[in-house]
């Protein structure tokens, strides 16, 4: 059941694997030219925090980790278990729209003023990204249909007269 590993490292929604469990081609990821994180995972496949991108290079240069999918970039962990890790707590925050959905990893930041030593929270983005309805794709396949079959039907203006073809026995 994988509401326990999603509970593990503080995400409020179930997710059983990082966000391919949605189909690929309907995820648009968005930089925004900030560092976006890159998605971790353990030896075993199990979730991690994420990482910056300068991080993630680093420890693939160094034979730490493999690639473990392009879209979106995940690494895995060739040498770490998720026993030895801290996690931060994580949220996903949802923007419904009416063609597109808008979903933000973000994590809880608190930082303390020292001059009036008061509490101020915070949220750091870490990805952003854009899920695509599927009903936008079926009302425009829809309408492609529909203009196709009137040209079809539109097509029967130059044929030969159809009203003087038919004739009937005397009688």
């Amino acid at each position: 059941m994988p509401i326990p590993q999603a509970l593990a490292f503080g995400v409020e929604v179930c997710v059983t694997r990082p966000v391919r469990a949605i189909a690929p081609d309907r995820i648009r990821m968005h930089h925004h030219g900030e560092d976006v994180a890159v998605f971790v995972l353990d030896r075993r496949g199990r979730a991690l925090m994420p990482c910056s991108e300068k991080r993630a290079r680093l420890l693939l240069a160094r034979g730490r980790a493999r690639v473990h999918c392009v879209m979106p970039f995940v690494i895995r962990l060739t040498d770490r278990d998720t026993v030895s890790c801290q996690f931060q707590p994580l949220r996903l925050k949802l923007d419904p729209g009416s063609r597109a959905t808008g979903l933000a990893l973000v994590r809880d930041t608190e930082v303390r003023d020292t001059a009036t030593c008061e509490l101020q929270r915070g949220a750091a983005v870490l990805n952003l990204f854009e899920l695509v309805h599927r009903g936008r794709q079926i009302s425009e396949a829809l309408t492609a249909r529909r203009v196709m079959r009137r040209r079809r039907r539109g097509d029967l203006r130059y044929r030969a007269p159809r009203f003087l073809n038919r004739t009937r026995r005397a009688g």
